[in-house]
């Protein structure tokens, strides 16, 4: 999606996934600084979203660093997942 199009819309947001670890890690978070930057230009915030992979494994370790990662670099909401192991 444009940014002009979220404008238009008068989203309150924009979201988009980030690939940490995966084959395409690069260009999810190049793509997600893109949008954070373009958002924030016009006041509409970035959700991150921490996409897994099913080669990839899912555990606490993983979703600390993405999410880490994603805020980071900008993203003003991070949507992770739960997993049951502790700190």
């Amino acid at each position: 999606m444009d940014i002009e199009d979220a404008i238009r819309l008068n989203v309150c947001a924009m979201a988009v996934q980030v690939f940490i670890g995966a084959t395409m890690r690069r260009e999810s978070i190049i793509n997600m600084t893109k949008m954070v930057d373009l958002g924030n230009r016009y006041g509409i915030p970035t959700l991150a979203v921490t996409a897994v992979g099913k080669a990839m494994v899912r555990d606490a370790r993983y979703f600390r660093l993405a999410t880490r990662i994603c805020a980071e670099l900008g993203a003003h909401y991070v949507k992770t997942y739960y997993v049951e192991e502790g700190y």
